[in-house]
């Protein structure tokens, strides 16, 4: 295809904030809340085993309800192939978001009452799980409330200062296989060749300075630097991880 380029990695390297997000439903995001304070209720009044193993049962839907949630906002599974069969907590572990030693403990637990009719633990403990899924679901708040999905760029220079260059993307977490990426590039970043460290683009439109001509605009670019707008193609699954992890952490 004419209309391919290579572009290097190291550009997500720059510095980068979050530049678009979406506010999503309230009902989705607190419906594991109302769960929880369920929860919370049976453990705190309980008097009998089966009002603590009740207590479990609906912390393991509450954390349920939030992966679920989680999973069909950023399809994180389709990221890696080996990913589909894998525990949501370590996929979750896998972009620094969660510790799941304490959820899986839980999700143990749980399964322990309900298959093997064993006793759940002291009321004591019930009430640490209690608390545990509590924080669970305030640290991963940011993520259900908040749909982040556009990262911009900048370049800065050993000195601190900020260049001229710089990009932005947009990510569909339907098909992360499709990421819209535009800016403006340095000459060595560009390759008309795959070579090792670089991704495809196809671009709709790719030119110099030239193109504004006349105008007031992009005087200080270089004559070999690159306007570049098109998508990013057959992204390997490492690097489609590095640019959804930045997404999520950027502010």
């Amino acid at each position: 295809m004419e209309n391919i380029i290579y572009l290097s990695k190291t550009i997500f390297d720059w510095d980068y904030y979050s530049q678009w997000a979406t506010i999503l439903p309230d009902d989705k995001w607190e419906r594991p809340y109302e769960m929880w304070e369920y929860s919370r209720a049976l453990v705190d009044n309980a008097t009998t085993e089966f009002e603590l193993g009740d207590g479990i049962a609906n912390l393991k839907r509450a954390l349920n309800h939030r992966l679920q949630l989680i999973e069909r906002s950023y399809n994180l599974r389709s990221i890696h192939p080996s990913w589909r069969n894998k525990g949501y907590l370590e996929i979750l572990e896998d972009f620094g978001l969660v510790r799941p030693y304490l959820m899986k403990s839980l999700l143990t637990i749980r399964n322990d009452i309900e298959h093997n009719d064993a006793e759940p633990p002291e009321k004591e403990r019930c009430k640490e799980f209690v608390d545990i899924v509590w924080y669970f679901l305030k640290s991963t708040d940011p993520l259900v409330q908040v749909l982040k999905s556009s990262n911009a760029y900048d370049l800065f220079d050993e000195e601190g200062y900020e260049t001229h260059y710089g990009f932005n993307f947009e990510l569909d977490y339907k098909d992360l296989n499709s990421i819209e990426i535009s800016g403006w590039f340095y000459d060595e970043l560009i390759l008309n060749e795959p070579g090792e460290g670089f991704f495809a683009v196809e671009f709709n439109s790719l030119h110099t300075k030239k193109n504004w001509e006349g105008s007031r605009y992009h005087n200080e670019k270089l004559e070999s630097d690159k306007w570049l707008n098109g998508k990013i193609l057959n992204l390997d699954s490492e690097t489609k991880k590095i640019i959804v992890s930045q997404v999520l952490s950027a502010f």
